[in-house]
This record gives structure tokens, C-alpha cells and sequence, in this order.
């Protein structure tokens, strides 16, 4: 289902243009989906040439499509924006994968909680 074209980029499937990879931002700023909404229309569409999706649960980044587990600070300033430039332009993005939430309150269960007496 998906497209490359013989230069080494990928195509959107929305437009057609050839890009080195498919980005939330073209998504957003050409078309007004996002990432997620893309993938579920083009279930095949390859998003960067040759890039294989970590775990089921990750979050992609919303700039540049990368799957982590958390969007950091350090991911961030790779696109020269701070957390809270992201949590501005993408108010309802996850900051979490799933599975780091579960993660950490699995962590924290048995943890003693601290009351302030």
C-alpha cells in the first residue's frame, strides 16, 4: 500500500508529494490530520524510508513523527522548541506512552505514601 519514489523519499498518500519523510507537521499544516488519523487511513503508508515502528503503546512526536516512549526536553530541543512551546502548539498531545504510565504506577503502588502531619 505504501509509495516510495525512486529518489529515496516517501510520498504522502494525501497529496502526493515526494518528502524525506512523512511529518505531523505536513500533516497538520497541508491536510488537517494527524499522524494517527493518517495512519489509519493509509494503514500500509510507510512514514520515513525504511523506519520501523518501536512497540505497540509508544507516541509518536507531533513535529517530526519519531516513535518514544516520552517526548523529552532533549527530543524537543532537536526542533529548537522547549516542553512548553509543544504543550502550547499541541495542547492535547500525549507526553506519555501508555505503557510508561502503566509502568509507573505499577512502580508506585507499593510505594509508602507521605502524608504531611
Amino acid at each position: 500500500m505504501f509509495m516510495v519514489s525512486t529518489n529515496g523519499k516517501v510520498k504522502c498518500m494525501i497529496c502526493g508529494a515526494n518528502l524525506g519523510r512523512i511529518t505531523a507537521l505536513h500533516l497538520w499544516l497541508k491536510h488537517s490530520v494527524t499522524m494517527e488519523q493518517y495512519k489509519d487511513r493509509f494503514p500500509g503508508a510507510e512514514i520515513v524510508p525504511g523506519y520501523t515502528p518501536r512497540e505497540k503503546g509508544d507516541i509518536a512526536c507531533l513535529i517530526c513523527g519519531e516513535k518514544l516512549h516520552r517526548i523529552t526536553a532533549t527530543h524537543l530541543s532537536s526542533h529548537q522548541i522547549t516542553m512548553a512551546e509543544y504543550r502550547e502548539k499541541f495542547p492535547y498531545a500525549r507526553i506519555v506512552s501508555e505503557k510508561d504510565v502503566s509502568t509507573m504506577d505499577r512502580a508506585f503502588e507499593n510505594y509508602p505514601s507521605r502524608t504531611l502531619s
